[in-house]
């Protein structure tokens, strides 16, 4: 008797210790030598989280929080070294938030990495600005669901790139579009679930990447991505 009950006590704890992981990945970003960057994200359950950047081969910076309770957000300041540095990283990197422990897909996560600008120019947003970046609905169930509704927000005036790809590694986009002459504030683009041949997105775990381009200087300012579900 006692070997039953131990037997369903442990499987009752196996059952509140998903193993899954939940990756939101922002491949091939394009930084600089000694400038400042934000990190967020929001996750919509307790989880632990791990930010890694890696390029070249190597792992640049990890960073690790845990128990993080739900919809909290949680920051990194993080600081290229100088290009003289021995450990000055490559123009372009991966930057990756890793999402474990959670105790259910944590679809509408939001991660976000701004470029920091100097002193002398504008202060950067406060993080309850992204409060609106998500997917609806979430997940989607085409056709019973037609189209679904990006939210985004631009904290300069931009030319944004929208592209949503598969939960997977080496993953190409099933659908790209672009937004010009974006100005500061909450927007919402529409996606019709559907990829380049017109029949509708497969069912599975994606990520929306969202690439504000600014519009004076022809940079990334804000790169925002949320994890969506098909069903």
């Amino acid at each position: 008797m006692r070997t039953f009950i131990f037997f369903l006590a442990m499987a009752a704890v196996a059952a509140a210790q998903p193993g899954a992981n939940y990756v939101l990945e922002l491949p091939d970003v394009a930084v600089r030598p000694g400038e400042s960057y934000r990190v967020a994200c929001r996750v919509p359950v307790a989880a632990q989280l791990q930010l890694t950047v890696t390029g070249e081969g190597r792992s640049l910076y990890t960073r690790e929080r845990g128990g993080v309770p739900p919809r909290k957000w949680v920051e990194w300041e993080m600081r290229t070294p100088h290009e003289t540095s021995l450990d000055a990283w490559p123009q372009r990197v991966n930057i990756a938030l890793t999402i474990s422990n959670a105790a259910k897909e944590p679809v509408n996560a939001i991660f976000v990495l701004q470029r920091q600008p100097e002193k002398s120019l504008r202060r950067s947003d406060p993080l309850d600005q992204f409060d609106r970046t998500g997917f609806d609905p979430n997940p989607a169930q085409p056709p019973k669901s037609t189209s679904g509704i990006l939210r985004f927000w631009v904290g300069v005036e931009s030319d944004v790139n929208i592209s949503i790809v598969p939960d997977r590694r080496d993953a190409q986009p099933v659908y790209k579009n672009e937004e010009r002459n974006l100005g500061r504030g909450s927007h919402r683009h529409r996606w019709d679930l559907k990829g380049a041949k017109g029949v509708w997105a497969p069912s599975g775990r994606y990520v929306a990447i969202v690439r504000c381009i600014e519009r004076s200087t022809k940079r990334w300012q804000d790169l925002q991505t949320v994890l969506l579900r098909i069903e």
